[in-house]
């Protein structure tokens, strides 16, 4: 589980996009007396063919043109996001518009428009290499749409459809970690309560990778190391994070420990502090030989960065 630090570019990039379509799809395009249009000339979806959704539910429509809901809908941090939707849920639809509203928000706004058309942009601009929940896999984002990264929702859209393009529910994701991510018995209302979102930074809330191992019987186990009943533990284990790192992160681990023991000296530590010390920086050092980022806002740059930090240091302490 890792945060995501720097977000301003993608933030802004997706608020002023969706805004607009969102104001499009209810008022329409710009006419002489009425539609909509931001008048910027180089808006993607005023200056597109998006036009009018006319068999949207007119409750629906009322409920996101009062005050400021389409802003707090579309920008909204994690905890107005739950406001709104309780707002929302006030609001009784028959099972038909419900239906509706479901496939607007789900099939139109998130699936058939924002990521068939914006989702690669707004990765670009999210600027994350690896998975938010893992870090073990890059996000790839080529053309083919079967190879790029998945957004994952993190208040779950299928449960809270209204969430589907808000910007604060969009987490880049491998397609293993979008798919285990949770539990059916998780309550989501208070969800940030109980877990880390990876938009709100607590540093009090964190964890450490461990190991056990045994050579003669070459058994190299991954641990997880965190507070009981903490917040991050809660999150460790709905992302099953142990679960995947035991399962294919053993083989980095034997080679770091391997390296360890190459020779009868700390060999990691005589790389580390001798070998190149004074020839280049720190990051340099771990960028070159372990192929890792050492500082924890770069850690979504190169995979197993976090885990293969925290069993260095661990391994430099042996003597």
């Amino acid at each position: 589980m890792f945060h995501i630090y720097s977000y301003d570019d993608a933030k802004i990039f997706h608020g002023k996009l969706v805004q607009c379509w969102f104001l499009r799809k209810i008022k329409g395009g710009k006419t002489k007396k009425n539609g909509y249009s931001c008048k910027d000339t180089t808006c993607l979806v005023c200056n597109s063919k998006i036009h009018m959704q006319t068999d949207l539910p007119s409750k629906l429509k009322v409920f996101l043109l009062k005050d400021d809901n389409i802003e707090k809908l579309v920008s909204g941090v994690p905890k107005e996001l739950l406001s709104l939707v309780g707002n929302f849920e006030q609001i009784k639809f028959s099972k038909r518009d419900q239906k509706k509203i479901r496939s607007f928000f789900i099939n139109t706004g998130y699936e058939n428009w924002f990521q068939e058309n914006y989702s690669k942009v707004f990765l670009d601009k999210l600027n994350l290499d690896t998975c938010t929940y893992c870090n073990r896999n890059y996000t790839l984002n080529l053309i083919d749409s079967r190879t790029r990264a998945e957004l994952d929702h993190w208040f779950p859209k299928e449960k809270y459809p209204i969430l589907s393009l808000s910007f604060f529910n969009l987490i880049p994701s491998c397609h293993s970690c979008n798919h285990i991510k949770g539990s059916p018995n998780i309550n989501w209302k208070e969800a940030l309560d109980n877990y880390i979102h990876p938009y709100i930074i607590e540093k009090h809330e964190t964890f450490k990778f461990g190991f056990n191992y045994d050579l003669s019987l070459n058994d190299y186990k991954v641990e997880i190391e965190v507070k009981n009943g903490s917040k991050i533990e809660k999150t460790v284990v709905a992302n099953s994070l142990k679960e995947i790192y035991s399962s294919n992160a053993s083989k980095e681990l034997k080679d770091l420990v391997d390296l360890r023991y190459k020779y009868s000296d700390n060999y990691i530590d005589i790389l580390i502090n001798k070998t190149f010390k004074g020839l280049m920086t720190e990051e340099e050092i771990y960028r070159l030989v372990f192929n890792i980022e050492i500082d924890e806002k770069k850690y979504h740059q190169r995979p197993f960065s976090k885990f293969k930090h925290d069993v260095i240091e661990e391994l430099k302490k042996i003597k």
